[in-house]
């Protein structure tokens, strides 16, 4: 299914190798954090991909939002997770089924990630979590030794029609601070029906607006 890109909102990211992550996250916070904050009428300028080479990153499930179902979710799941290692596989993806193992040894610590907190993140474009969410990511990043963590919402219009386009809201979160790093929107395309191999398009779209390639730097 071919897809279309939608409105895209970020922080100003650009991470760098591990010595150096701390430090460059403290100043790319800080600057997110001062910016200020686009109106939603206003089509935002286009989000630059990020380096991550080196990183950590907590892959979470992909959150059901209105409208879509939960096939389409567990398909969209392993897609984005497949593309994301394709596209950098210098990055330590921790999967959502690491995730899930580690919160069954501490079954207390969190609740699932498969039904997040609603956050105002994705529909008011804010620059920062809010609890309940907020903590929920800081025990999930104290878990699996990460500090970054991606968020992914999909939904569709609910018009009552099926062929409505989905979109996938994403959103790369600080876990220990709360900022957002970066975030951006896909549309799908209307009057497609959802598929596996549409999937595999949306995923692969997705990991090309997040990540610069780092297939290159990777191989021998």
């Amino acid at each position: 299914m071919p897809l279309s890109d939608s409105a895209d909102r970020a922080g100003y990211a650009r991470l760098r190798r591990p010595r150096r992550f701390a430090a460059g996250v403290l100043v790319l916070l800080a600057s997110a954090a001062c910016a200020p904050r686009v109106p939603s009428a206003e089509r935002p300028a286009a989000v630059p991909a990020v380096h991550l080479g080196g990183q950590r990153v907590l892959v979470l499930p992909v959150q059901a939002g209105p409208g879509s179902g939960a096939d389409e979710v567990s398909s969209l799941n392993s897609e984005i997770l497949f593309a994301l290692e394709e596209r950098d596989p210098r990055v330590t993806w921790v999967a959502p089924g690491e995730l899930r193992q580690a919160l069954r040894r501490a079954p207390a610590l969190a609740g699932s990630p498969d039904a997040l907190p609603a956050d105002r993140l994705f529909h008011h474009g804010e620059r920062r979590m809010v609890e309940p969410l907020a903590s929920e990511l800081r025990r999930y990043a104290a878990l699996t030794d990460v500090r970054l963590v991606l968020l992914t919402r999909l939904a569709r219009p609910t018009t009552g029609d099926a062929a409505a386009p989905a979109r996938l809201d994403a959103a790369l979160l600080d876990a220990r601070t709360g900022n957002v790093v970066w975030w951006t929107q896909l549309d799908g395309e209307a009057g497609l029906e959802p598929a596996r191999a549409s999937h595999a398009a949306f995923a692969a779209r997705f990991a090309q607006r997040l990540l610069v390639s780092g297939v290159s730097e990777a191989r021998p």
